[in-house]
């Protein structure tokens, strides 16, 4: 076989009758059976050719014989010496049919052998790991320089291994596809874990072809590291999940619009919450937004939507009326989204329900009014008190004069008002 050593190949005594083997269980069954139909043909065509030759050869010398001469010791002579003359023509045409034939054989050999070395060097020299395995037992047969490089065993290691071996400890994927994959041609089993002769465990992407090995059934594998790009792909499909997690943990709407804006290429599940419609239902109608608009904000709506294509950014607050009526303030943030040219490729933003933040904002307001309202009451009210207290004071002090012009003592005692202190609203 194509895979067995060179030393096998060309070991004294037994390179012939195993190239033969080898040469024989490397044909397809049909494609046998097509070069024995052929090979019959031609034998029986030989034969005919020889048979046809020979009655020939008999009928037409003996018909010249006697129309030589009819002497019985001429015709004696003569039978005697055409047929060795038969016999030595019929040689020489099979020794030049057998040369020719040996010939061809021979060369054929030749390419043969080459070509398996060629196909040998291909299968050791290959940079990928392969092997060769039996299907029944399961047992490498053959495997190459980059298997043994990679794996970490000795070609004797490998040798002795089956290709369960091969695979992680903790590998549960069934072996029924790879050790019997479907014939004929080669087949992609899939990915899956193996095990070097360190303990590193990494993903290998398994190709299979079936294949004759010396009349046993066998399969070729291919194995191509794919450990980085299985990782990429884990992490990626990590990060997926945790940006789909944290969207769907936000309770504002995020959004991303063709730069039309007539297809909605991304919309986060809060808009189920904000909106009450479905991500589905907004990207099968883009403008379905547009229509929840309270009918006296859309004029704000849309010089947003101006202010976004002229500057490439915008925002914007406005009210929606919510499928089942409900009117909810939302503050409408979008930007423009742009490539490493600069150029614009679609729109994006933030749709956030501000309707409580409003809704407290009207309280606040209200609350400030109704406290200006009292401040400005109690003014008055404390300016009318102490307007009364001064005419009181004033009094006082008017009646303390009088008590003193008349040399009797003062009936009120002015503490707060210190010695001397002219009277409130003027007086002597």
């Amino acid at each position: 076989m194509w895979l067995g050593s060179r030393a096998a190949r060309t070991a004294p005594g037994h390179g012939d009758a195993r190239f033969d083997t080898e040469l024989e269980s490397r044909l397809p069954h049909d494609l046998k059976a097509t070069e024995a139909r052929r090979a019959l043909r031609v034998a029986l065509a030989i034969a005919s050719l020889y048979a046809v030759a020979g009655i020939a050869w008999i009928l037409g010398s003996d018909a010249l014989v006697q129309v030589v001469s009819t002497d019985p010791q001429w015709l004696n002579a003569a039978q005697r010496y055409k047929g060795m003359g038969y016999v030595l023509v019929s040689a020489l045409g099979l020794g030049l049919l057998i040369h020719h034939g040996f010939v061809r054989w021979l060369r054929v050999r030749n390419e043969v052998e080459t070509s398996e070395l060629r196909v040998q060097d291909l299968f050791l020299k290959h940079p990928q790991p392969m092997w060769l395995y039996d299907r029944a037992s399961l047992t490498i047969l053959q495997v190459n320089d980059a298997a043994i490089a990679r794996y970490g065993h000795s070609r004797e290691v490998f040798l002795g291994m089956t290709v369960d071996e091969l695979r992680a400890p903790d590998e549960i994927a069934s072996m029924d596809t790879l050790v019997r994959p479907p014939q004929p041609g080669t087949t992609a089993i899939g990915t899956i874990r193996h095990r070097a002769s360190d303990g590193e465990v990494f993903h290998v992407q398994v190709t299979a072809h079936p294949l004759l090995h010396r009349g046993r059934q066998a399969v070729m594998v291919l194995a191509l590291d794919v450990t980085e790009e299985v990782t990429a792909k884990q992490a990626l499909a990590q990060q997926q999940a945790q940006f789909r997690q944290l969207h769907a943990s936000l309770g504002e709407v995020l959004w991303l619009a063709s730069l039309d804006g007539a297809e909605m290429l991304y919309v986060s599940p809060a808009i189920e919450v904000v909106y009450g419609v479905t991500a589905e239902q907004l990207q099968r109608e883009p403008t379905l937004w547009w229509s929840m608009i309270h009918p006296d904000d859309q004029p704000l709506a849309n010089a947003s939507n101006e202010r976004l294509r002229r500057e490439g950014q915008a925002r914007v607050e406005y009210r929606i009326r919510r499928a089942d009526g409900e009117v909810r303030w939302i503050a409408d943030r979008k930007s423009a989204i742009t490539d490493k040219s600069g150029r614009w490729t679609m729109i994006g933003g933030i749709a956030e329900d501000i309707t409580t933040a409003k809704q407290n904002e009207g309280t606040l307001r209200r609350q400030t009014e109704e406290l200006a309202q009292r401040n400005e009451e109690l003014e008055r009210f404390n300016r009318a008190t102490v307007g009364r207290e001064l005419d009181m004071i004033r009094l006082k002090q008017a009646v303390n004069v009088l008590a003193r012009r008349l040399g009797e003592p003062e009936p009120h005692a002015l503490a707060m008002l210190s010695a001397g202190a002219p009277l409130v609203g003027g007086g002597p």
